[in-house]
């Protein structure tokens, strides 16, 4: 059991060095380019990691194009991983995501400047969706950065099989 528990402690400290890395990364482009929108900055980050996020969920995790459900789960799994706590729920058509807590949206406007978490995290998401596959979208249906309890998106088949095709 201590061997596992050495493993547990090594991982959070590993993903409390990654966003160590990420606000480094982001103060250190800010200071080089002022005049580039941070937000922008953001979102263009995350979409260049959900480029990664959506080959390795087809790769490796093998995920169908028209399966919600398969990659709410799959969102579950990476947001788990970061040490983020979800509930994921729905079919195949329909299903939800839901983060009850997440490690980078009470650190996140503190250590940027001020804005949120949200437009990065809508760009990874989404991105990562298209990217897996054309019918797959995602809409943000509550956050924590607007105020919100928890964050919670909806993954949907853009067109809803027909009952012959099920």
């Amino acid at each position: 059991m201590a061997e596992r528990d050495e493993i547990e402690r090594n991982w959070r400290a590993s993903v409390a060095i990654s966003h160590g890395f990420y606000y480094a990364w982001l103060q250190t482009i800010r200071e080089l380019y002022p005049q580039v929108d941070p937000v922008e900055i953001t979102v263009q980050f995350y979409q260049r990691v959900a480029e990664q996020t959506a080959r390795l969920y087809r790769e490796k995790a093998g995920l169908r194009s028209d399966d919600a459900l398969a990659l709410a789960r799959a969102f579950a799994r990476s947001s788990e991983v970061m040490l983020e706590r979800v509930e994921v729920e729905g079919s195949p058509e329909v299903a939800t995501i839901t983060h009850l807590e997440c490690p980078w949206w009470p650190e996140h406007s503190k250590l940027t400047g001020g804005y949120s978490c949200q437009p990065g995290c809508d760009a990874w998401f989404r991105t990562t969706a298209a990217l897996v596959s054309k019918d797959l979208r995602v809409e943000t249906l509550a956050s924590k950065p607007a105020g919100d309890d928890v964050c919670r998106r909806r993954i949907s088949l853009s067109q809803p099989k027909r009952q012959e095709e099920a």
